[in-house]
């Protein structure tokens, strides 16, 4: 059977055009009446066209990015920190390598410890930064959660606070995780938020300054033992970058 073709003129610049009709379309059907009245395009108006759709799933894209980076709580000196800033140093290698596979999704959890100034926080950052390309996650600056979650009963900070904890579906990264005493309420909390994710299969993220043997002695068997499990482990040493 030959298709139907039909006589138009293109949408943007009004030239003739023609356009096919499958042959199996019956030309009294809705279906006919609805082809005759589609918008077509000639080559040149079609590509354009085409640019403007491209475009605009950028433009879309980028916004979606954008709200998921205020939302996310990362703070606005690490925003800008990538991989392409962090590759060229050889001593933090296999830590970068860990961290692109946490931000790409092929494991669910990592610990990076180190001491003070070795760039935890930024190997951290840019995988946030990568993984917040493609899905939403909370950045948690641990210290201040505490603060917020310490907070007056049914005050915002502390229901914010609880929130971000136990919403198990939303990846997290647990930042400076050892700068908080290990309370009886800080234990609790920590373990909640850990266990939730773990339990969940959501992403997990953590710095700290400590050894990761030394997690147990500082925070329990409990936390130690679901971070041993579910995340890997990358220890990173060297001078405080920050000083030079």
């Amino acid at each position: 059977m030959t298709p139907i073709t039909l006589d138009k003129q293109c949408t943007t610049c009004g030239i003739a055009v023609q356009a096919e009709v499958p042959p199996e379309i019956d030309q009294d059907s809705r279906w006919y009446r609805l082809a005759e009245r589609m918008p077509v395009y000639c080559d040149p108006c079609g590509e354009e066209a085409e640019h403007d759709i491209a475009r605009q799933e950028h433009e879309q894209a980028e916004a979606r990015h954008l709200q998921r980076i205020t939302a996310s709580g990362i703070p606005a000196n690490l925003r800008g920190v990538s991989f392409d800033r962090l590759d060229n140093d050889e001593a933090l290698a296999p830590a970068v390598a860990a961290a692109k596979s946490w931000a790409g999704g092929e494991i669910r959890g990592l610990v990076l410890s180190g001491t003070v100034g070795v760039g935890k926080t930024w190997i951290a950052a840019a995988a946030a930064n990568q993984y917040l390309r493609r899905s939403g996650l909370y950045w948690i600056a641990t210290p201040r959660l505490m603060l917020q979650a310490r907070a007056g009963f049914k005050s915002n900070e502390r229901d914010a606070a609880y929130k971000v904890l136990l919403k198990r579906s939303v990846p997290l990264v647990l930042d400076d995780i050892d700068k908080v005493a290990p309370s009886d309420f800080t234990l609790d909390l920590l373990f909640e938020a850990i266990d939730e994710r773990v339990n969940s299969g959501t992403a997990l993220l953590v710095t700290t300054n400590l050894h990761y043997p030394d997690l147990e002695d500082r925070f329990g068997e409990p936390i130690a033992s679901r971070l041993a499990g579910y995340c890997k482990a990358h220890r990173l040493d060297g001078p405080d970058r920050r000083r030079s």
